[in-house]
């Protein structure tokens, strides 16, 4: 689909979406989700950049940093791939491919700095729910619910579907801030330099 293709069905000239889309002129949402429509997209992909000036509604690069295999375990690894997130989620937060299950193919939101201690405090906030990522004593990191056991510093952590692991010792947590549907996969800066002509580059 051409510029003045996209123009027609917004209603604009074709110079109008050229600005847009070199970011010469400001896309505020309406325009985003007029645009998105005629393309297929949501207005939140189409916003997307990593200038430090990007647009405050677009989608966020979210660097998956590993998987949740079918016990519950996380599995960490360098997969280099970025997905579109929502402009809600918070600096520093990063995904976890959840491969089985009834969320498969969703991702799992955390702040990958936001490490705590183990703490009554922790247990409170949990609540009945699975709302934090568990890194053990032993170097495994799990997606459970924590719950305290008979000696002091040690815990079980259980689930709805699999045994539970029993007596571990919890090095750190890390609060779960929401799950993401896995929809875009981003390019890096990288790709996009080189997909731009230069004088397009300064707006990656």
């Amino acid at each position: 689909m051409s510029l003045e293709d996209v123009g027609k069905i917004v209603g604009v000239s074709r110079e109008t979406i050229r600005k847009l889309e070199e970011r010469d002129t400001w896309l505020d949402t309406d325009r985003a989700a007029l645009i998105g429509r005629a393309l297929g997209v949501p207005k939140e992909v189409l916003g997307f950049s990593y200038a430090a000036d990007a647009y405050g509604w677009a989608a966020k690069a979210l660097p998956v940093v590993g998987s949740i295999t079918a016990n519950d375990e996380v599995q960490f690894e360098q997969t280099g791939r970025r997905v579109a997130g929502g402009a809600h989620l918070p600096p520093g937060s990063v995904a976890l491919d959840i491969k089985q299950g009834k969320m498969r193919g969703w991702l799992l939101v955390y702040r990958e700095e936001a490490m705590e201690p183990m703490s009554k405090d922790i247990l409170e906030r949990q609540g009945p729910d699975e709302k934090f990522i568990i890194h053990l004593a032993d170097g495994t990191t799990w997606w459970r619910h924590i719950a305290p056991a008979s000696k002091r510093h040690v815990y079980h952590l259980n689930s709805r579907y699999l045994d539970p692991l029993t007596d571990v010792e919890i090095e750190w947590v890390s609060e779960i801030v929401g799950f993401e549907p896995a929809l875009f996969d981003l390019p890096t800066p990288e790709q996009l330099e080189e997909e731009l002509p230069p004088e397009n580059v300064r707006n990656v």
